[in-house]
């Protein structure tokens, strides 16, 4: 057996402005998506036998013939495993010898991230398949190459987006991301990580499709005009460089004050809503929060908070006793 996991992860700083090619922060969490590959052998190497590939999660069961996800001959199935079958197609079609002398596939994934709240699940599960076939093929790979790889098979599916979940759960720890040059990318370890604020979301009850809001934005900026939002984006960008460098001075009352003009940031971009700005500005209130905005594309899903150690938003918060909070961890 073959087995490899990937982390969750949650945006930082940079969200947005990273499709259009400035950096981002984003934390890899310990959460995590296990990829566990099971190969039947062909021993009588019967050429005419089908390659059968299985596929067992939390979200059900399939069972697929190789050949038709090489040409792309699939029947219905559910679409919740598009992420899986296009990484699975990124094998077959670039390492031929993944099929011989095996008769059957199984791929049993497993997972502890929430499918409810934004952790960059797809990601997870993406980057975790990928190298559990990488060990298969005994490939010792190059994390840019496969970050690329990766970027390239999330497209098929989702179209747009920046990877920057990816390469939070490929490199792994807080993942300095700059999509245009990835040998720009820097990486905090956890073991260098020292003592971290408390670190919550707050799922506020619904999401709009990231898609969806990306596209927002750039129907605003088809509205208004490119000049105004390149500003938003530089100064959503040099955010994120300053996170970055308050994080490795941990200087943690400082990035709290960078979430603070971020938040404003991404309220300009139109990604903002009256239940996320009520959480937001409720929590400013407390003197034992550093920094609170939304993590993730906005438009509902999560609120990121980073607090002192003395506060644990208990639920005597009465304002946070409809929403669901998650603590995270690095």
């Amino acid at each position: 057996m073959y087995s490899s996991k990937a982390p969750g992860s949650v945006m930082l700083l940079g969200e947005h402005a990273v499709v259009y090619n400035r950096p981002a922060l984003v934390a890899s969490i310990d959460q995590y998506i296990t990829a566990n590959l099971l190969l039947l052998e062909n021993l009588e190497k019967n050429k005419s036998q089908k390659n059968i590939l299985i596929i067992n999660s939390s979200i059900g069961s399939i069972d697929l013939l190789i050949d038709d996800v090489k040409n792309n001959t699939l029947s219905s199935y559910n679409k919740n495993f598009n992420f899986v079958i296009e990484v699975i197609k990124f094998f077959i079609n670039n390492y031929p010898n993944l099929e011989e002398n095996i008769s059957e596939y199984t791929l049993n994934i497993k997972s502890n991230l929430s499918t409810e709240v934004g952790l960059g699940t797809s990601a997870a599960v993406i980057v975790a398949v990928y190298n559990v076939f990488l060990k298969f093929l005994n490939i010792d790979e190059d994390k840019k190459v496969s970050f690329n790889n990766l970027k390239q098979i999330m497209l098929k599916i989702q179209k747009v987006g920046s990877g920057a979940d990816i390469a939070a759960s490929l490199y792994q720890g807080i993942v300095y991301f700059d999509g245009v040059n990835l040998d720009n990318i820097k990486v905090i370890n956890k073991k260098d990580i020292k003592k971290f604020p408390e670190v919550f979301l707050i799922y506020s009850g619904y999401k709009t499709k990231t898609p969806d809001v990306i596209n927002i934005v750039k129907e605003n900026i088809e509205k208004i005009g490119i000049d105004i939002f390149n500003k938003l984006f530089d100064a959503i960008g040099d955010c994120v460089k300053q996170g970055y460098k308050f994080i490795k001075e941990s200087n943690y009352i400082k990035l709290g004050k960078v979430f603070t003009i971020h938040q404003g940031l991404q309220d300009s971009l139109g990604v903002n809503d009256l239940v996320l700005s009520e959480i937001i500005y409720n929590l400013r209130k407390d003197s034992n929060i550093l920094g609170v905005k939304i993590s993730g594309s906005g438009l509902g899903d999560c609120i990121i908070v980073i607090a002192n150690g003395k506060n644990q938003l208990e639920s005597e918060k009465l304002f946070l006793d409809k929403y669901k909070i998650i603590k995270i961890k690095f």
